[in-house]
């Protein structure tokens, strides 16, 4: 089974984790508004890159990687602490263009997105919350609804919806200047972006339906599964340096004489971080392996449902051990951690990625 990336992928993600680590300052940045000058020029140099175009395939003007191209891409991203849309256009957005778009769809969405022209959100009301509805009234089809909590919806030029038309689950593309839909913008504890979006109304025809009306289910759990790769990917990034940081302070913190990092009971604190992390990039690599499979959004939800308890594991023991110090805004550990209490969040909680995999699999029930 291989687990490596290719030489294209390493080079690419290294050409740009140096470009970030000249850029790119996490501590400002995340104790700045979110929408820096810096992010668009960010932005472009992914696009210039190559890394918005690595998951496409090669008849669509990509690179044709899979999916373990999106879990390091996010991974690169999340020991930064860079906060481009990434999951949200890529990971979500894009591959279900490039899996479910149409002809037409691909070549007009999709080199928009990949040239850095384009930001797209993903909006889809995870749990009992009310999704969009799609009504046909005197000949015209229109959106009715509210999405919640969307990631970079105020950042993003169109919006990848999910929705129901005639009992059928259905995407739709809409853009974000349309008319009978606003965006209620908010900044997040992490330093991003995100947005309540409420639609009354808002035209739309069959052209922006990505899956047609009867693949949209297949569409939205592509999405979905990507998107919990990539969001996977992106904690074990914000993991490894966090545990870092923590075994940096550990080390010159001095308390009764000695470095906190001589007492027994942090080492094992410090340990558990180590084992989650690794646990972590495990089960992510083998999920985005098995994408294309019959197990792929089994597999996703399995990474993400772990990758969301990992990580409020790490946040909660990187607080304490750095004391006080971590839940101030001064000290870069306290963003990571706070990242990381939020990226459980996103695409659905572990109960309900875990709840997912119970009612799929007959031997955990």
């Amino acid at each position: 089974m291989k687990f490596s990336s290719s030489t294209e992928v390493i080079e690419a993600l290294g050409t740009f984790d140096r470009l970030l680590e000249n850029r790119w300052d996490p501590l400002h940045n995340a104790r700045s508004t979110a929408d820096s000058s810096t992010l668009p020029k960010l932005w472009q140099e992914m696009a210039d890159i190559g890394l918005l175009a690595l998951c496409i395939s090669e008849n669509d003007g990509g690179y044709g990687q899979d999916a373990s191209a999106l879990a390091k891409t996010a991974q690169t991203l999340g020991a930064r602490l860079c906060h481009v849309p990434y999951i949200s256009t890529i990971a979500c957005c894009v591959s279900v263009i490039s899996a479910y778009g149409t002809p037409r769809q691909r070549a007009e969405w999709l080199p928009e997105i990949t040239t850095g022209k384009r930001i797209w959100a993903f909006a889809h009301s995870f749990g009992d919350a009310p999704q969009v509805e799609v009504v046909k009234q005197h000949g015209d089809m229109k959106l009715h609804g509210r999405v919640d909590v969307v990631l970079d919806a105020p950042a993003a030029d169109q919006l990848l919806i999910s929705a129901t038309y005639e009992g059928n689950q259905v995407l739709v593309a809409l853009p974000t200047d349309s008319s009978n839909l606003e965006i209620h913008a908010y900044g997040t504890i992490d330093g991003r972006v995100a947005g309540d979006i409420q639609i009354s109304g808002a035209l739309t025809n069959a052209n922006n339906f990505v899956g047609g009306f009867d693949r949209g289910s297949d569409a939205l759990a592509h999405g979905i599964a990507n998107g919990c790769i990539a969001l996977a990917g992106e904690a074990v990034g914000l993991m490894e340096r966090l545990l870092s940081l923590t075994q940096d302070y550990l080390r010159v913190r001095v308390q009764f004489g000695q470095p906190l990092s001589q007492f027994q009971v942090l080492q094992h604190q410090a340990a558990d971080m180590l084992v989650a992390l690794e646990q972590t990039r495990s089960i992510t690599l083998y999920a985005a392996h098995l994408q294309g499979s019959p197990q792929a959004a089994r597999s996703a939800s399995a990474a993400k449902a772990y990758a969301g308890t990992a990580a409020r594991l790490a946040a909660n023991a990187a607080i304490q051990l750095h004391g006080a110090m971590g839940m101030v805004d001064e000290t870069l550990a306290a963003h990571y951690a706070k990242r990381l209490a939020l990226l459980g969040k996103w695409l659905g909680t572990s109960s309900h990625h875990l709840n997912l995999r119970i009612a799929t699999d007959p031997e955990m029930s």
